[in-house]
């Protein structure tokens, strides 16, 4: 029996698809939202779900909430490697909220809060 290549393709791309969508991207989304303190606002997030990347951007009051922020999800369950990879102000009349971009890993299953890292 022959092969059809595009049929393995196939194959190979739905795989690829459940392999992503099977990720607890519930778990995730919920870790993030439980780690974020109200003075903090999620404005964009990218997640690699292949490679178990994200990539964070964030608007904070000031630079200490943003690294009391930033200690916070480096210490949150399931997540790996977050990095502060920018950082500025934004000019926005009497105030200049810190805005920042947080990168990380999250791994295959992120424990929800009470659960052991």
């Amino acid at each position: 029996m022959r092969s059809d290549p595009a049929r393995e393709a196939d194959a190979a791309n739905r795989a690829a698809a459940r392999q992503v969508l099977d990720r607890p991207w519930g778990d995730f989304l919920t870790a993030l939202q439980q780690a974020r303190p109200d003075d903090i606002a999620l404005l964009t997030l990218e997640a690699d779900a292949r490679r178990g990347q994200f990539s964070l951007t964030a608007e904070a009051p000031d630079y200490p909430a943003m690294i009391a922020y930033y200690g916070t999800l480096r210490d949150t369950a399931g997540l790996r490697e977050v990095v502060l990879a920018q950082h500025g102000y934004r000019e926005d009349g009497q105030a200049r909220p810190a805005r920042f971009v947080l990168r990380g890993r999250w791994a295959e299953a992120v424990a929800t809060e009470g659960e052991e890292k």
